[in-house]
């Protein structure tokens, strides 16, 4: 009994002792080689800018105040948020994969989020960005939610939106030629124009002949 009481109190110091796992964090700038992996997450700091340029992110990609991140056939198995006065601009050139997010996107603050040929697993929060182009620009899907409220501008065109799309409050928007499998719902948009969208069940507000 005295050996075992001793055995348990070993493990026991071993436990409190081990420290605890943390994911790899990868500072960008400079920006990864193109084609590479990166591991964990990746931070780019504030006021900097970074390219992912056919780039693996293997966790979640954080903005931080100001910075400014292109995707360009990027893959991030993670999350991506977006922070005041930051810049998210999604395209795809040439003969370039389409980037793809699994998880979601949440900007808030933020200078301006611009998204085009984009596959996102997750759902879509945009809210109270300052830009004058704020929006998604074609070729996008969405698995989950969009949102996209308090904005001075927010425009959502040639999208394919699983759940619901709300587009409140924000200075000018338009919502053109989607496939919407939820509502879609607009309500106090100072300036709103749309229509030709597919909308699996009601349209509402603003957009109720959108």
């Amino acid at each position: 009994m005295k050996q075992f009481a001793t055995a348990m109190l070993v493990l026991g110091i071993l436990l409190v002792t081990v420290p605890t796992a943390r994911a790899q964090e990868t500072i960008c700038p400079p920006n990864p080689s193109v084609g590479s992996t990166v591991a964990g997450n990746l931070v780019v700091p504030s006021g900097t800018q970074c390219t992912l340029d056919v780039v693996t992110v293997t966790r979640n990609v954080q903005l931080q105040t100001d910075a400014v991140l292109t995707l360009d056939g990027a893959a991030i198995d993670g999350n991506v948020s977006v922070a005041a006065g930051a810049t998210l601009d999604v395209h795809n050139t040439h003969l370039k994969r389409t980037s793809a997010i699994d998880g979601n996107i949440r900007a808030d603050g933020c200078n301006n989020v611009s998204l085009s040929g984009i596959i996102i697993g997750g759902n879509v929060l945009i809210q109270n960005c300052t830009g004058d182009s704020t929006g998604f620009f074609g070729l996008f899907s969405v698995g989950g939610n969009f949102t996209c409220k308090n904005n001075f501008e927010c425009d959502v065109f040639d999208g394919d939106i699983s759940g619901n799309v709300q587009i409140n409050n924000n200075g000018t928007a338009s919502v053109d030629f989607n496939t919407i499998g939820g509502n879609l719902q607009c309500q106090g948009n100072t300036d709103i124009t749309g229509g030709n969208n597919t909308v699996g069940r009601h349209k509402s507000g603003q957009c109720a002949g959108f």
